[in-house]
């Protein structure tokens, strides 16, 4: 159909962007922030960072740019799904991407992340991407049907006791808009970090529903801006729920 050729045209159009970044050709003048205020108060005024939830939607490399000028974002990858494609974005990137690589989530790598957060830097994780340990997922509705989604940025979120962000990108009629949205809101103690409660998994779905929900308003609106080529409802995943 018209709308699936439009997700690839749009695809390719998304590939060319990211190279134009990584070779420092998209800067932050090119940039439409949809809410520069929030964005100024959350991640420049020296408060102790928090964790960003990206996705597969839009074009989330564009953020370098913001990042380059204005902030610093780590992005915790599994290294053994990304070990080539991170080689390929730095040998052709003028600036190394910031990356931390948590195949063993250890307590020395919790150490790295707390300084990362204390310094006032942020963490990027993939909010829409099933975890490689089976026990860190759980099954939610999305468009209509359940499928599995990734609670460690949660459970790190807590670990950390730092708040929660989205942050969302897309490229329309020509143009990159940036927007932040704050996930740990509804959740939240006085320091303005996300709070588990007792019952830590129902604390965390309620999380992970605010982005779902917000992920689901996007792909609705846009869906040829979706690039998660893959079996997404029925993927052969272990969870907790």
């Amino acid at each position: 159909s018209f709308m699936i050729y439009r997700n690839f045209y749009e695809f390719g159009i998304a590939i060319c962007d990211k190279i134009a970044v990584w070779k420092d050709k998209i800067k932050y003048k090119d940039l439409h922030i949809i809410n520069a205020e929030t964005l100024n108060k959350e991640l420049r005024s020296g408060l102790r960072g928090s964790i960003l939830l990206v996705s597969h939607y839009g074009n989330i490399e564009i953020a370098r740019a913001l990042s380059d000028s204005k902030l610093n974002i780590f992005i915790l990858v599994y290294k053994s799904n990304s070990a080539k494609f991170l080689d390929m974005i730095n040998a052709i990137s003028k600036n190394k991407l910031k990356m931390l690589f948590i195949d063993d989530l250890d307590f020395s790598t919790i150490l790295e992340l707390q300084n990362i957060i204390e310094n006032g830097n942020h963490i990027g994780i993939m909010g829409d991407r099933v975890a490689v340990q089976n026990d860190k997922n759980i099954k939610l509705d999305f468009l209509g049907r359940s499928c599995p989604f990734s609670m460690g940025a949660y459970f790190i979120a807590g670990i950390l006791k730092t708040r929660i962000n989205a942050i969302w990108c897309e490229r329309i009629e020509g143009k990159y808009h940036i927007e932040l949205e704050s996930i740990s809101r509804s959740n939240e103690n006085k320091d303005g970090n996300v709070n588990l409660k007792r019952d830590k998994i129902e604390s965390i779905t309620n999380l992970m529903q605010n982005y779902i929900k917000s992920l689901e308003k996007r792909v609705l609106q846009n869906p040829q801006l979706w690039f998660n080529f893959y079996d997404y409802w029925n993927q052969d995943v272990k969870t907790k729920i």
